[in-house]
C-alpha cells in the first residue's frame, strides 16, 4: 500500500478519489468493537463504486476518526490521505448575508459573543467557549471542506468522485450526505457536490451499550442485560471494564450496582 499523502493532484477519467467520512460513534474509538470488519465493508463499497465509475480507485481522503485512517493504511490498496480544516480557524465567523440583509451563511459566533484571540489559539481557555460555538465551528469546518473537494473550480484541492459515509445506526451522517448532494448550509453561492454517495452500516461493530452508560441518563451498569456484559467483557480490557463499573464474567463481585459512569 502507498501510504503518500499528497492529495493535490486531480482525478482523471479512470484514476478515481473517493472521500470515506466517519459519522456519529465511528469517530470515538472507544466505542468501536474491531476495525477490521469497517474496513472490510468500505473496502466492498469501493470495489462497487470503481465497478459504478469504470475506474481505479487511486486516493481514499478520510476525515473523522485517526483510527480508522491508520486501519485503511494498512489494509486497502490506495493512497490514504487526510483531509480537513482545523475548526478553531472558523471559531469567529459571524454570519453573513446578501444585499438584502437576509441570512446567507449562519454564524459560528452570535452577535453577543465575544471574539477570541486568533493570535493565541493555543493558549484560549477552550472550556470556557460555549459548547454549540465549538460545534458550529466544527460543523462549518467539515462542510467548507467538503465543499472544496466537491466543487471543480478549486484546482487547490483535489476533485471527489464519490463518498462514503460510515455510520454508527442512528447517527446516519444526514449533513454530510446534504453537503454531497449540494445542499450545504456553509456556503453561501453554489456548493459543490458529488453523483455517488454510499452510506455504509456498521451498528454491529459499535459498543451502544457502553455509549448509553456514558451519555443516558439514568442508566446504570446494573441495568445491563448479560447479553451486553458478555460483548463489554469480550472487547474492554479488565482495565476499562473496572474504571467503567461493568462486571467481569468470572467475578460480579466488583459490580457497583446502580452506579452511573462518566464518559471520562
Amino acid at each position: 500500500m502507498n501510504s503518500d499523502t499528497n492529495t493535490t493532484t486531480n482525478s482523471t477519467d479512470s484514476e478515481l478519489t473517493v472521500l470515506v467520512l466517519a459519522t456519529g460513534l465511528v469517530k470515538a474509538d472507544k466505542y468501536i468493537k474491531s476495525y477490521s470488519k469497517i474496513i472490510k465493508d468500505i473496502d466492498q463499497g469501493l470495489s462497487g463504486l470503481e465497478a459504478m465509475l469504470d475506474g481505479t480507485i487511486e486516493t481514499v481522503l478520510t476525515r473523522g476518526s485517526v483510527e480508522l485512517q491508520e486501519e485503511m493504511e494498512s489494509s486497502l490498496d490506495a493512497t490514504i490521505a487526510s483531509s480537513f480544516f482545523s475548526w478553531y480557524m472558523f471559531i469567529n465567523d459571524t454570519k453573513e448575508t446578501d444585499n438584502a440583509g437576509n441570512v446567507t451563511v449562519p454564524g459560528v459566533r452570535k452577535d453577543d459573543q465575544p471574539k477570541v484571540p486568533e493570535d493565541s489559539f493555543h493558549n484560549v481557555d477552550w472550556g470556557a467557549v460555549d459548547d454549540n460555538r465549538i460545534k458550529r465551528a466544527k460543523s462549518k469546518a467539515g462542510a467548507k471542506n467538503n465543499h472544496y473537494l466537491f466543487s471543480e473550480y478549486h484546482d487547490k484541492y483535489p476533485n471527489v468522485d464519490a463518498v462514503i459515509t460510515v455510520n454508527d445506526g442512528s447517527h446516519r451522517g444526514v449533513n454530510e450526505i446534504r453537503d454531497c448532494r449540494g445542499n450545504n448550509d456553509w456556503v453561501s453561492n453554489t456548493a459543490g457536490h458529488v453523483d455517488q454517495i454510499l452510506d455504509i452500516n456498521v451498528q454491529d461493530q459499535i459498543l451502544h451499550c457502553l455509549n448509553l452508560l456514558h451519555h443516558k441518563r439514568g442508566f446504570t451498569t446494573d441495568q445491563l442485560h448479560k447479553s451486553q456484559i458478555r460483548e463489554l467483557n469480550e472487547h474492554l480490557s479488565e482495565e476499562e471494564l473496572e474504571s467503567n463499573n461493568i462486571p467481569t464474567l468470572n467475578s460480579t463481585a466488583n459490580h457497583q450496582s446502580g452506579t452511573a459512569v462518566s464518559a471520562d
